[in-house]
């Protein structure tokens, strides 16, 4: 386990790049390569972030204090640079990120004031982190990411359109007794949502050479 040093933190706070998030609801689940917490009520984001790859993930919480599926993407930061992500609460994930030069500039000269709403980088763990992440590049996850540029813990499914004699069918169907068999028949068809699928590499097995080492 790493800590951070006076010096560490020093370094960090003047070349850390910081994760601004704004509007983020109390209770949101926020993460960050290994930890995750939950949103305080003035949460604004995560300082001290050292430069390179990282993934950040976020879960919605309803008010009966249940977290939704995680959702997450990889971002590699710049020494210094700010990113500014707003909470859409309509479909419960952050808007694409600033980046209209004049009010980028705001955050960026009012950094000072918001680093007391802003959550430290999880120092402790960052090894740790690096070593399971130092082979990725920011080509593998161009090339892997979803169309919709999220990763998803659960699969994403949308309702295939039905068309008028489907509904008519259904209909009649509704008035008679159903078995279970028959209910779930009138359940609407869903589909994977191709946007949010990864792109895994398709590896031909027959050019997999397969190496035994004896212990």
């Amino acid at each position: 386990m790493a800590e951070m040093n006076q010096a560490t933190a020093q370094h960090l706070f003047e070349a850390g790049a910081v994760l601004i998030l704004l509007d983020v609801p109390y209770g949101t689940e926020i993460g960050i390569n290994m930890n995750s917490w939950q949103a305080a009520e003035n949460f604004k984001g995560i300082k001290m972030i050292p430069p390179g790859l990282h993934f950040i993930y976020f879960s919605s919480c309803s008010s009966e204090g249940q977290l939704a599926s995680r959702t997450g993407f990889f971002r590699y930061f710049r020494e210094r640079e700010v990113v500014v992500r707003k909470w859409n609460s309509f479909v419960e994930t952050f808007d694409p990120e600033i980046t209209d030069e004049e009010e980028l500039n705001r955050f960026i000269q009012n950094k000072k004031e918001l680093d007391r709403y802003c959550g430290a980088f999880p120092y402790d763990s960052y090894k740790k982190w690096v070593s399971l992440s130092r082979h990725i590049t920011t080509e593998t996850t161009g090339r892997v990411l979803p169309t919709c540029g999220y990763i998803m813990s659960a699969t994403a499914l949308l309702s295939e359109c039905s068309n008028t004699a489907s509904r008519a069918s259904q209909s009649k169907s509704a008035s008679v007794p159903l078995n279970k068999m028959t209910a779930d028949n009138l359940m609407p068809e869903m589909k994977e949502n191709l946007d949010t699928v990864i792109n895994y590499t398709s590896i031909d097995r027959g050019s997999l050479t397969i190496v035994y080492f004896s212990v």
